[in-house]
Protein backbone atom coordinates (compact mmCIF):
# COMPACT_ATOMS: atom_id res chain seq x y z
CA UNK A 1 0.00 0.00 0.00
CA UNK A 2 1.09 3.02 -0.88
CA UNK A 3 -0.44 6.73 0.09
CA UNK A 4 -2.49 8.71 2.28
CA UNK A 5 -5.32 7.32 4.38
CA UNK A 6 -7.70 9.84 5.75
CA UNK A 7 -9.52 8.75 8.97
CA UNK A 8 -9.48 6.08 11.12
CA UNK A 9 -12.68 4.32 9.51
CA UNK A 10 -10.47 4.60 6.18
CA UNK A 11 -7.04 3.85 8.05
CA UNK A 12 -8.62 0.83 9.54
CA UNK A 13 -10.91 -0.62 6.68
CA UNK A 14 -7.56 -0.83 4.39
CA UNK A 15 -5.42 -2.17 7.05
CA UNK A 16 -8.15 -5.33 7.56
CA UNK A 17 -7.20 -6.30 3.88
CA UNK A 18 -3.49 -7.26 4.98
CA UNK A 19 -1.81 -9.35 7.08
CA UNK A 20 1.37 -7.57 8.27
CA UNK A 21 1.99 -3.45 8.68
CA UNK A 22 5.02 -3.23 7.82
CA UNK A 23 6.79 0.36 8.88
CA UNK A 24 10.53 0.26 7.27
CA UNK A 25 11.27 4.03 8.22
CA UNK A 26 14.69 5.61 9.20
CA UNK A 27 12.85 9.29 9.23
CA UNK A 28 14.82 11.61 11.19
CA UNK A 29 11.73 12.69 12.64
CA UNK A 30 10.11 9.92 13.33
CA UNK A 31 8.37 9.71 16.55
CA UNK A 32 5.89 7.10 18.13
CA UNK A 33 3.60 6.42 14.97
CA UNK A 34 -0.04 5.93 15.90
CA UNK A 35 -0.63 3.61 12.64
CA UNK A 36 1.53 0.90 14.95
CA UNK A 37 -1.38 1.28 17.67
CA UNK A 38 -4.45 0.84 14.81
CA UNK A 39 -2.55 -2.29 13.62
CA UNK A 40 -2.34 -3.84 16.73
CA UNK A 41 -6.35 -2.55 17.40
CA UNK A 42 -7.23 -5.16 15.04
CA UNK A 43 -4.72 -7.46 15.68
CA UNK A 44 -2.13 -7.07 13.25
CA UNK A 45 1.50 -7.95 13.51
CA UNK A 46 4.02 -5.35 12.54
CA UNK A 47 7.57 -5.75 11.05
CA UNK A 48 9.28 -2.14 11.80
CA UNK A 49 12.74 -0.88 12.07
CA UNK A 50 14.82 -0.52 15.25
CA UNK A 51 14.50 2.91 14.68
CA UNK A 52 13.70 5.49 17.37
CA UNK A 53 11.00 4.85 19.52
CA UNK A 54 10.15 2.11 17.32
CA UNK A 55 11.33 -1.05 19.85
CA UNK A 56 9.18 0.64 22.67
CA UNK A 57 6.19 -0.49 21.04
CA UNK A 58 6.76 -3.37 19.11
CA UNK A 59 8.15 -6.40 20.87
CA UNK A 60 10.57 -8.27 18.77
CA UNK A 61 9.20 -11.71 18.41
CA UNK A 62 6.34 -11.26 20.40
CA UNK A 63 3.81 -8.59 18.69
CA UNK A 64 6.49 -8.59 15.12
CA UNK A 65 9.62 -8.11 14.48
CA UNK A 66 11.91 -5.52 14.68
CA UNK A 67 14.50 -5.09 11.49
CA UNK A 68 17.86 -2.88 10.65
CA UNK A 69 16.85 0.41 9.08
CA UNK A 70 17.96 0.72 5.68
CA UNK A 71 18.77 -3.09 5.09
CA UNK A 72 16.28 -4.51 2.42
CA UNK A 73 17.83 -8.22 2.72
CA UNK A 74 17.23 -8.13 6.83
CA UNK A 75 13.26 -7.14 5.53
CA UNK A 76 12.66 -9.86 3.20
CA UNK A 77 14.43 -12.58 5.47
CA UNK A 78 11.92 -10.96 8.29
CA UNK A 79 8.64 -11.27 6.07
CA UNK A 80 9.45 -14.98 5.12
CA UNK A 81 9.72 -15.99 9.08
CA UNK A 82 6.10 -15.27 9.57
CA UNK A 83 4.25 -18.77 9.02
CA UNK A 84 1.13 -20.26 10.36
CA UNK A 85 2.28 -20.75 14.09
CA UNK A 86 4.03 -17.82 15.28
CA UNK A 87 1.42 -15.57 13.11
CA UNK A 88 -1.40 -16.66 14.86
CA UNK A 89 0.52 -15.88 18.25
CA UNK A 90 2.17 -12.58 17.24
CA UNK A 91 -1.41 -11.47 15.89
CA UNK A 92 -3.05 -12.54 19.37
CA UNK A 93 -0.39 -10.56 21.09
CA UNK A 94 -0.41 -7.46 19.27
CA UNK A 95 -4.09 -7.17 20.18
CA UNK A 96 -3.81 -7.86 23.91
CA UNK A 97 -0.65 -5.73 23.69
CA UNK A 98 -3.67 -2.73 22.39
CA UNK A 99 -5.77 -4.08 25.33
CA UNK A 100 -3.66 -3.93 27.71
CA UNK A 101 -1.85 -0.47 26.77
CA UNK A 102 -4.74 2.12 24.93
CA UNK A 103 -8.02 1.83 25.85
CA UNK A 104 -9.23 4.64 27.10
CA UNK A 105 -10.00 4.70 30.38
CA UNK A 106 -6.43 3.10 31.25
CA UNK A 107 -4.63 6.13 28.70
CA UNK A 108 -7.08 8.59 31.10
CA UNK A 109 -6.20 7.25 34.28
CA UNK A 110 -2.46 7.17 33.52
CA UNK A 111 -2.94 10.78 32.21
CA UNK A 112 -4.56 11.88 35.60
CA UNK A 113 -2.02 10.35 37.71
CA UNK A 114 0.48 12.33 35.88
CA UNK A 115 -1.48 15.29 36.05
CA UNK A 116 -1.84 14.87 39.68
CA UNK A 117 1.68 14.71 40.50
CA UNK A 118 3.08 17.57 38.63
CA UNK A 119 4.78 19.89 41.24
Amino acid sequence: FKGILNGEKEILSTMKKYDVLILPTYYEGEGYPGVIIEAYSIGLPVIATQWKSLPEIVEHKKTGFLVEPQNAKDLKRTIELFNTDNYAEMSKNASQYYHDNFQVNLVMDKVMKDIKNIK
